[in-house]
């Protein structure tokens, strides 16, 4: 259901963007933000192993090729113990399972790319898969949308995966490799006289990754990654350049005793990072910038390495009491380590001195789930978190060396109600407090190795509901209205701000029929514009030769968002083949929604940049068994 899902274009991972819980996404963001959550407060993991990103650059395509994905599960908040190291949500994939054919496949073909997945069986309790992807976004936008060049990255992606399951024993154990390379030039407009904004990346990311399960009684599993970035960002001559390379390890294994569920989870990595040019590109949440201002002149450059552990011990107790009630209590204790090769900057003739901080982490969990009456219950959860630091932030130079990490509280409540065969309601409550969170120090001049501190706060409160209709007589829908009010504020701070992505009222509403092997789609959303900064004047740089914007203390917000999809589909079903095709049309009612306000070089005119015009995404697939 999530691949057919218009606006997703073939893809169930683009379909997560359009769940109750998320934001909608800027035009060329590949982040999933949840609940107020910032996207790399999430946790993605695919077959347990996380990964960094669940789409490529620009978010026009998940990371993974359409075919392989089974399930998809986002748990916005309250997970259980068994997950950890995210302040946000978790989202959750798993592979599809083998299928028993001799040898089955899938071709599909469309305007931003083309896929292939072969799987055979050699042997009956063995089963091979190769699968991949090659996008060609970097040559197809220009021509369907030359003026969306700006925002949504011209991308050229790869992905692949190839896997080994095998029956052949007590349980089930798989092998699993997959990965994801993208490669995006591309040039911002000249918002002051003579200066071209350029931006280059290289980014890749892969994983090896290893299961063995016995029913749910034992659950066992290990991956091994690798990650590496290159982005370089030109504003004139002021460049800024950023490499990240990390390697890293997780094992995790878990067993069911009755209603005890215990586990032990453990992840470990090394990251090598450089960095220079200026100090505020790119910006970080919560910087008073609009978009194409100078990052300014201040440059710096610095190489540092960063150690992480982690090894976790977690138990949950699965109780029915009186056949109404399921209460699920649990404890996650996560001892972690943080080693670090400079604690302040290198000078002349000096010696590098490292670092350890090591800490403990100590997190209740508990969901509930109470039936009043038929159809009818009642559900909830929450329990504390914790996240460790992003290691690009544990530079000596442009971060901080005494970063611990964030904590938060979750919170929700809900009822669920069924009042016939197909139909759900739900209506939730929630609540996120965290403190701990990465910001910049306040002072002009910040203490050596302190311009980043952990002394940021947030919260996010706010409601959602649901509506969704099995398939009844061809038809399908579902409708999700949801409220945040998500705010942020650092030490010192005289009150709270609303987050950068914050959108305070989000709709979503899909309509499907079937009928003879065609079907139809549509979906609308809607979403209140996030905030930026008000501009109320401008002051001339003479040092730099350049106009200063002046910001209000309200922030202002962008216009509400409101995008209209339809897709179409045939499908074919032959002995021993399928052949579909189908025609999709993004933002078909051709609304300019603005996405970035902009400004004049002296800041005296403001003018809008506008998402994606209307565009169409036509393809087809061919699948046989």
């Amino acid at each position: 259901a999530l691949r057919t899902q218009p606006g997703a274009g073939g893809d169930a991972a683009v379909a997560v963007q359009t769940m109750p819980s998320v934001a909608r996404p800027p035009a060329g963001s590949s982040g999933l933000v949840v609940w107020g959550a910032a996207a790399d407060e999430t946790r993605i993991v695919v077959d347990g192993a996380p990964i960094p990103t669940l789409f490529h650059e620009g978010g026009l395509r998940g990371v993974l090729p359409p075919a392989l994905i089974g399930t998809v599960a986002l748990t916005p908040a309250g997970f259980g113990p068994a997950h950890g190291r995210a302040i946000g949500g978790l989202l959750e994939i798993e592979t599809a399972p083998p299928e028993d054919a001799t040898l089955h496949g899938e071709v599909s073909v469309d305007t931003l790319d083309a896929a292939a997945l072969v799987e055979g069986r050699p042997h009956p309790a063995v089963a091979l898969l190769a699968a991949g992807r090659f996008g060609y976004l970097d040559r197809t936008l220009p021509a369907l949308a030359p003026d969306a060049e700006v925002l949504v990255p011209a991308s050229a992606w790869r992905d692949y995966a190839a896997r080994v399951v095998c029956d052949c024993g007590p349980g089930e154990t798989s092998l699993l490799a997959f990965g994801a390379f993208d490669t995006v030039a591309r040039e911002g407009l000249a918002v002051e006289p003579g200066v071209v904004p350029r931006a280059r990346a290289q980014t890749s990311f892969h994983r090896l990754v290893l299961r063995h399960a016995q029913g749910r009684s034992v659950e066992a599993g290990a991956f091994v990654g690798w990650d590496r970035s290159h982005r370089t960002t030109d504003f004139g001559p002021l460049p800024t350049e950023t490499r990240a390379d990390a390697v890293r390890a997780g094992a995790r294994a878990q067993t069911a005793r009755g209603p005890l569920v215990m586990g032990l989870d453990a992840e470990v990595a090394r990251t090598t990072l450089e960095r220079r040019g200026t100090v505020g590109l790119p910006p970080r949440e919560g910087d008073r910038v609009v978009f194409g201002q100078s990052p300014g002149d201040a440059v710096a450059s610095d190489r540092w390495t960063q150690d992480q552990a982690a090894a976790a011990a977690y138990a949950r107790l699965d109780l029915r009491i009186f056949d109404r009630l399921d209460l699920s209590p649990g404890l996650r204790v996560e001892p972690a380590v943080s080693r670090g090769d400079r604690r302040v900057p290198a000078s002349a003739g000096g010696v590098d001195t490292g670092y350890d901080r090591f800490g403990v982490s100590v997190e209740p969990r508990l969901q509930g789930a109470l039936r009043l009456i038929d159809g009818l219950s009642l559900r909830a959860a929450g329990g504390r978190y914790h996240q460790p630091p992003d290691p690009a932030d544990a530079s000596s130079v442009f971060g901080g060396t005494a970063l611990d990490g964030a904590s938060a509280w979750h919170a929700l409540a809900g009822l669920a109600w069924a009042p016939w065969d197909g139909l759900t309601l739900e209506g939730l409550a929630f609540a996120r407090e965290a403190d701990g969170l990465t910001v910049r120090d306040p002072g002009e001049t910040p203490p050596v190795a302190a311009a980043l501190v952990d002394t940021g706060e947030a919260r996010a409160r706010g409601v959602q509901l649901t509506a969704q209709q099995a398939p009844w007589h061809g038809w399908s829908g579902a409708v999700a209205y949801g409220f945040t009010r998500a705010e942020r504020r650092a030490a010192g701070d005289a009150g709270w701000r609303p987050f950068d992505q914050d959108q305070r009222h989000t709709l979503t509403a899909t309509l499907g029929y079937a009928l003879d092997g065609w079907t139809f789609g549509a979906r609308l959303r809607v979403a209140t514009g996030a905030p930026r900064p008000r501009v109320t004047g401008a002051v001339f740089n003479a040092a730099h030769g350049r106009y200063d914007p002046i910001f209000g203390d309200a922030p202002q917000r962008l216009p509400t968002f409101t995008q209209l999809d339809v897709r179409a589909e045939y499908l074919h079903r032959y002995a021993r083949a399928e052949l579909a095709g189908f025609v999709e049309v993004l933002n078909a009612t051709n609304r300019e929604n603005v996405e970035e306000y902009i400004y004049s070089f002296d800041y005296g005119q403001m003018g809008a940049l506008t998402g994606l015009p209307v565009m169409g995404v036509v393809g087809a697939r061919v699948a046989w068994r």
